[in-house]
């Protein structure tokens, strides 16, 4: 490919992921990737009976086109496919982890198109970590800068752009693309780019995290062919995110590549719901359970609740009056209220008879939104008023799963078996050490074969309308 000297910004990523076999990576790193993965798996083995992940598994399911890849609808499709099922699951609950610089949820699109491409790619275990290592720290430092911020407030999920980035990166790595292929499959790529705010609390949210998986195999499976793209997308003007930003957009950077860690500012959510109200839960259980003891039982008695938070939240996450499960996870009003009233806002707390509660509802319409520029997107402070006149109040500085206040394995394990017991039974224990111990003699076959075993099919007549079912792939177990 000629003409690359003058875009350094795409001629830098291609050196990276060239070299990325021969990298050194930090115990750590590897670690917090395997934590990743094992959350990867639980929110996206979780949402099997979500009402999007029924509509996605049936339609390419009619496609009959038969492939190497599981999906965790028991089918076994074409990679590309087979990511775009199980990308869409994993961002259904909106469980997934998310890397706040760049307010992307990156594994949701990364692990799906990597787990989907080493079906039919001789890889090691330790190979995948790599490579999702090394499509997070692209993805995660052209998302940042300023980058993820300016994108939402404009009113793109900013998931669909760097996530769709950052699985190309991996697919590309996994690939073993020479440094032009890869320049061609981010060209590819970010061609594609797309994915809008306004379908937040709606299906089509979890759809821009599947599709992405699937446009980054696309991408580089085009790119290994010879298919090629604009060389200069991620650098000139009038490239990527000036079309996106348009007025005073940031500039993409890949700062500190080869010394820092971005996975290292990654955040696991322990609650079901858009990460921009996880700092005013993690204040409303504060108040409900310690410095609001002495107001115990008198939630009645609120007369207003007021939630500062950083001003994104107001855009991704104000919706009010909700009534479906989907809505509630982008209402801090519900949030807070869940909070308040002692709800852990697992996915328990986001089904139809929990937003249905009089009491919740009623505090809910309580809850006023203040926008705050000075706090971070990992903090939040809640005051509640009582019509006695008394006010209780506190801060969130960094929400729970930050770095800073980081998950633990333990955490990551309650989790885990919260969500996938009820699916695969007595072999989520074991799934979850396997996951844990990934890249140590652990494969992917061997998690399929926990997940799938003897590949027993789903029967999807199983389903209620109603988005609930009974336990799923349970009969192998």
């Amino acid at each position: 490919m000629t003409g690359e000297a003058p875009h350094p910004l795409a001629a830098r990523l291609a050196d990276y992921v060239v070299s990325g076999s021969h990298r050194e990576y930090p115990d750590d790193v590897l670690d917090l990737a395997r934590m990743c993965l094992a959350d990867w798996v639980c929110v996206t083995l979780g949402a099997v009976d979500e009402p999007a992940a029924i509509h996605i598994s049936s339609v390419v399911d009619g496609w009959s086109a038969d492939g190497p890849s599981c999906t965790f609808r028991g089918s076994r499709l074409p990679p590309p496919l087979a990511a775009l099922v199980n990308g869409t699951l994993a961002h259904c609950l909106d469980y997934d982890d998310v890397h706040f610089p760049s307010l992307s949820h990156l594994s949701a699109p990364t692990w799906a198109a990597l787990l989907a491409l080493a079906a039919g790619t001789p890889c090691t275990a330790q190979r995948l970590l790599e490579c999702f290592v090394t499509g997070f720290e692209i993805g995660a430092r052209l998302g940042s800068n300023g980058v993820g911020p300016a994108v939402l407030d404009r009113g793109w999920h900013a998931t669909g752009v760097v996530g769709r980035l950052a699985a190309t990166v991996a697919s590309a790595a996994l690939l073993g693309l020479d440094r032009a292929k890869v320049i061609a499959a981010v060209a590819i790529a970010a061609t594609q780019t797309s994915g809008l705010t306004a379908s937040f609390g709606t299906d089509a949210k979890p759809l821009h995290a599947g599709k992405a998986a699937f446009d980054a195999i696309l991408s580089a499976q085009l790119a290994a062919s010879g298919f090629r793209g604009a060389a200069d997308v991620i650098d000139r003007r009038g490239g990527l995110i000036d079309t996106l930003v348009q007025l005073a957009p940031p500039e993409m950077r890949l700062d500190d590549l080869e010394h820092g860690w971005k996975i290292r500012e990654n955040a696991l959510k322990p609650y079901a719901c858009c990460g921009m109200t996880h700092a005013a839960i993690d204040a409303a259980r504060y108040l409900a359970t310690e410095a609001g003891a002495r107001h115990a039982g008198s939630l009645a008695h609120v007369t207003r609740v007021d939630v500062e938070a950083h001003p994104l939240t107001s855009k991704v996450a104000a919706q009010t009056g909700v009534t479906t499960p989907l809505a509630a996870k982008f209402s801090i009003a519900y949030c807070t209220a869940l909070g308040l009233s002692g709800y852990r806002a697992t996915v328990r707390d986001f089904a139809t008879d929990r937003i249905a509660q009089p009491d919740i509802a009623r505090l809910a319409h309580k809850v006023v939104l203040h926008s705050a520029p000075a706090m971070a997107a990992t903090a939040a402070r809640v005051s509640v008023a009582f019509d006695d006149g008394t006010q209780i109040s506190h801060l969130t500085e960094v929400s729970l799963g930050n770095p800073g206040n980081p998950m633990s394995w333990d955490d990551l394990r309650e989790k885990f078996i919260a969500l996938v017991e009820s699916k695969i039974g007595a072999r989520s224990a074991p799934l979850f050490e396997h996951l844990r111990h990934f890249g140590r003699a652990r494969d992917a076959e061997g998690m399929w074969a926990i997940v799938l075993p003897r590949d027993p099919p789903i029967d999807t007549n199983s389903f209620r309308p109603d988005g609930g079912s009974a336990p799923v792939l349970a009969a192998a177990g």
